[in-house]
C-alpha cells in the first residue's frame, strides 16, 4: 500500500503534522491543513487546486453527476487543524466552507472524509501575540484532554481508508 500524505501548514511538528503520522500509510490520499481564518491553509488551496485540476474533468453525465477520470475509487480525507472551538464552528460556517473540498474530492476521486480537531493550542509563545479572547493556560488545558482523542480519530480514519482501498484493489 502506499499513501500521499500532504501537510499543508507552514509548522513542522504542530497539531497538523502530529495527526498526518498518525493516519498510517494506504492507497489514499490525506491532506492535512490548518485552518486561517476559514480557510485553509494557503499552501494547501495551492496544492489542491493543482491536484484537482489535473485529476478533475468537466465532464457531466445524463444526470448532472461528474464524469470521473478514475475507474476505481482513490479514498482520500481532509484533516483540519483550528483554534476555533467546535461550539463556535457552526456558527461561522465552517462546516460549509471546509466541507467544500472535501465535496470536490469525492467528486473527482469516488470517496472522501472530513475531521477536524477543534480549539488546538496554537502558538508556543502566547505572550508574543495580542489576544483577550482566550488564555493560554485554557488551550494547554484542552490540548492536553482533547488533542490526543483527535489524534485517535486521525489513527482510525487512516485505518479505514485503508480498509477501502484493499476493498478497491480486491473488488
Amino acid at each position: 500500500m502506499k499513501a500521499l500524505f500532504v501537510n499543508g501548514s507552514p509548522r513542522k511538528g504542530w497539531n497538523t503534522h502530529r495527526m498526518l503520522e498518525s493516519a498510517r500509510m494506504s492507497d489514499a490520499i490525506i491532506i492535512g491543513a490548518p485552518v486561517y481564518y476559514g480557510y485553509a491553509s494557503a499552501q494547501c488551496r495551492a496544492f489542491l487546486e493543482r491536484l484537482m485540476f489535473a485529476a478533475g474533468t468537466y465532464l457531466v453525465d445524463g444526470d448532472g453527476k461528474a464524469v470521473r477520470k478514475f475507474t476505481r475509487v482513490i479514498p482520500t480525507a481532509m484533516i483540519y487543524t483550528m483554534n476555533c472551538p467546535e461550539s463556535l464552528a457552526e456558527k461561522v460556517h465552517y462546516p460549509v466552507l471546509l466541507g467544500i473540498n472535501v465535496e470536490y474530492l469525492r467528486d473527482i476521486f469516488g470517496y472522501s472524509e472530513m475531521l477536524c480537531a477543534y480549539d488546538t493550542y496554537q502558538f508556543s509563545d502566547y505572550s508574543r501575540y495580542a489576544m483577550n479572547l482566550f488564555r493560554e493556560e485554557d488551550k494547554a488545558k484542552w490540548r492536553d484532554e482533547h488533542f490526543p482523542e483527535d489524534v485517535r480519530k486521525a489513527y482510525e480514519l487512516g485505518k479505514r481508508l485503508i480498509e477501502k482501498a484493499k476493498f478497491q484493489q480486491e473488488g
